[in-house]
């Protein structure tokens, strides 16, 4: 009967959310955005020994560098990936930045007295005589007792000259180097004229000029659509970038009635025909960019997105704007649907819970929250890791109640809610070793409480067929569903850096690995 409720409850969640094939996953976590899959196939009782079979990999998304994190999702035959593609493209002036200096130790009002000190125990017979093993722990048993807790704006600056050893930037170059701090030299040629003009020779140079940017970051972002059965790419559609970045932006597209939506690097939202990848609309809604991790909602016909600046709905035939809630931000963690009575509403975490009204963007409540995780509701219960600790609410039309609460170490895994019991999956303090844990829904009672081999990752567990499917470091695990024990069904290593999540569609798992996306086939024979 339990299974039965359920399943009743994610056909009313998935009512409300997009409209999506029996078996697909066409959004972020699946189609009722909890990682709870509608797919009835069944899956492997275990993993064979070599891992599940590899039915394809799909070619590239995107060239040289980091494509972001973005997960796969799977709709009418069809699996669709966002890339936010970050190079680098050669530059041809060059600066010598604070950066630069600091990379290489350089603090002017360091006292002398400290200073001298750094520099002959970097140069000594007892620093040459150290290894990789040992290295650390001098380093830090020397600051300990060389730097007074007064100097302590100093220990990293004593402990970057330490590590260099002998091949430290002389401090008297250094100094030489600050005169022409944030001096725009035209070329590399001008730059090591500067340096021969004041007498340091070639050796040093190539030494002091090794921090020097001779590239600027770069990135494009596509949205590409992939046949489910082989792999084969349909199209791909550049969609509006942030440029210049640091880091890759990680969010998943979502699939409905034919279309295909998605926050891009940039902020801005983008509406693209699922069959051809030609653009239908695009909106920046947000008054200045910044980096999105989070994935679009689309519920009750509205387009619910996320960032640092902000929440906004949008209609989702046009796109144009219905309302905005500044004050909600959450660029890591994705808006969710929880249908209270006949109203659709949007749970959203931010630095604090927020329930709106889909429709309009009314704040119904807000509730203590907070984190980069993602919340999994199931009818009326919602779990959540807030700011490393696991937490159950039960939910109502004007409030979050609090059921339980449990000190758990984890900052992006999402954690799932399964017949009656939360499963998640993170790394407790200090330990290497990953973290697993099963809890009662509703009294908070603990099952069971493991210690997975392998580190976990960021991405987040999906549910099928009474098994749980998940990352620990580089390895693909399947775990018994279960409340009565921790049971391993077995693990295989396939790669990945463990930030995308899985996607699970007719018995086929899809994974996001390095610059592709991997098909395996979970299904039992």
């Amino acid at each position: 009967m339990k299974g039965i409720r359920v399943a009743a409850v994610m056909t009313v969640l998935a009512a409300v959310l997009v409209p999506s094939y029996a078996g697909d996953w066409p959004g972020w976590r699946g189609p009722t955005r909890n990682g709870l899959a509608t797919d009835a196939t069944p899956l492997l009782d275990a993993l064979p020994e070599g891992g599940p079979k590899k039915l394809w990999e799909s070619e590239p998304l995107h060239g040289r560098g980091g494509g972001g994190h973005g997960s796969p999702v799977v709709a009418e035959g069809r699996v669709y990936v966002f890339a936010d593609w970050g190079y680098n493209v050669p530059k041809e002036d060059r600066v010598i930045t604070a950066n630069v200096l600091n990379a290489y130790g350089y603090a002017p009002d360091m006292p002398a007295e400290l200073s001298s000190k750094v520099e002959q125990a970097r140069t000594s017979e007892e620093r040459t005589k150290l290894d990789r093993r040992t290295l650390n722990p001098w380093i830090n048993e020397w600051l300990k007792a060389n730097v007074p807790e007064k100097q302590k704006k100093f220990r990293g600056a004593a402990q970057t000259r330490l590590r260099a050893a002998a091949q430290a930037v002389p401090l008297d170059v250094l100094a030489k180097m600050a005169t022409v701090k944030d001096k725009v030299f035209p070329n590399q040629q001008a730059l090591d004229q500067w340096f021969k003009d004041n007498g340091i020779d070639d050796a040093t140079r190539k030494e002091a000029i090794r921090r020097v940017k001779t590239t600027n970051p770069a990135s494009r972002d596509f949205v590409v659509c992939l046949d489910a059965e082989t792999g084969k790419t349909l199209w791909k559609t550049e969609v509006p970038s942030k440029g210049g970045q640091s880091h890759e932006a990680s969010t998943t597209p979502v699939v409905a009635d034919g279309r295909v939506y998605v926050i891009t690097a940039s902020s801005a939202v983008v509406c693209l025909d699922a069959k051809t990848g030609n653009e239908i609309w695009k909106k920046t809604p947000f008054e200045k960019r910044s980096s999105v991790h989070s994935s679009v909602l689309v519920a009750d016909g509205v387009v619910v997105a996320s960032s640092a600046r902000g929440t906004v709905g949008l209609d989702a035939g046009s796109g144009e704007p219905l309302w905005e809630a500044k004050k909600v931000r959450a660029d890591d963690p994705s808006p969710v649907a929880w249908k209270s009575g006949n109203q659709t509403c949007v749970l959203i975490n931010s630095r604090k819970l927020t329930c709106l009204d889909a429709k309009s963007g009314r704040v119904y409540w807000e509730a203590p929250g907070g984190g980069s995780a993602t919340p999994a509701v199931v009818g009326d219960y919602l779990a959540c890791i807030f700011r490393r600790k696991l937490v159950v609410y039960k939910l109502a039309a004007d409030k979050a109640e609090e059921l339980w609460t449990m000190e758990f170490n984890e900052d992006y895994a999402s954690p799932l809610i399964y017949e009656g019991h939360v499963y998640a999956i993170g790394t407790p303090r200090g330990k290497k070793e990953g973290r697993a844990v099963c809890v009662e829904l509703a009294t908070g009672k603990v099952k069971w409480d493991a210690d997975p081999a392998g580190a976990p990752t960021c991405a987040s567990p999906v549910v099928a067929d009474d098994k749980l499917v998940s990352f620990a470091t580089h390895d693909l695990l399947l775990t018994k569903a279960s409340p009565d024990k921790y049971q391993e069904l077995g693990r295989h290593k396939i790669g990945g850096s463990g930030w995308p999540s899985p996607a699970i569609a007719d018995g086929k798992l899809f994974c996001r690995i390095g610059t592709k996306v991997v098909c395996y086939d979970l299904a039992k024979q």
